[in-house]
């Protein structure tokens, strides 16, 4: 079950999109907005335009700990 969803969640990604990110699980959750660079078999790879990476896990998104969503 988890895997269909991350497999959903792939299919709704594209690679060179802006995308926001925020953590959920915390009252003042925490973002992060970065372009996703590559996607690999359990994460994601953004970059911010500062150049700073992230890695967020996939299974995070399923779980509710973070959510994602696209920047126009």
């Amino acid at each position: 079950m988890i895997q269909r969803k991350i497999n959903l969640l792939d299919g709704n990604l594209t690679i060179g999109r802006k995308y926001k990110i925020t953590q959920l699980s915390r009252k003042r959750g925490s973002e992060f907005t970065g372009t996703l660079e590559e996607k690999y078999k359990h994460y994601y790879l953004l970059r911010n335009p500062r150049g700073i990476r992230e890695c967020f896990l996939k299974k995070d998104f399923v779980i509710g700990e973070y959510g994602i969503e696209e920047v126009r």
